[in-house]
């Protein structure tokens, strides 16, 4: 089945870099996020649906069995969580979205089966 994804990522990630690479290997955040919508049989690119401060969001809209595919990209982000508490060992935390109550939301309209 198509599986709803919701992500958050900031692109100055030290530990999961969002252009990818790193000591892992990564994937950039952009492939990952094609490589969802592909699978879940969205539309080839996203559009965007929010831009609040250093955050902007975009969604994978027409997906099969209703799902989502979405990426809030946080401008100058470190490895934290959204609305979070600070950890500046871990680079910018901002408060300009809650990532909590985004995937409360997220999670309302894609219940598992």
């Amino acid at each position: 089945r198509a599986v709803p994804v919701f992500h958050f990522h900031g692109t100055l990630d030290g530990l999961v870099p969002y252009y990818g690479g790193g000591l892992q290997g990564f994937s950039s955040v952009a492939d990952s996020m094609r490589g969802w919508a592909q699978r879940d049989g969205c539309g080839a690119t996203g559009a965007e649906f929010l831009r609040r401060g250093l955050v902007h969001c975009d969604r994978w809209s027409g997906c099969r069995d209703g799902a989502e595919v979405q990426l809030c990209t946080v401008d100058g982000g470190g490895h934290t969580w959204p609305g979070g508490l600070p950890i500046p060992a871990f680079g910018l935390t901002t408060t300009d979205v809650s990532a909590s109550e985004m995937m409360l939301d997220f999670f309302e309209r894609h219940p598992m089966p």
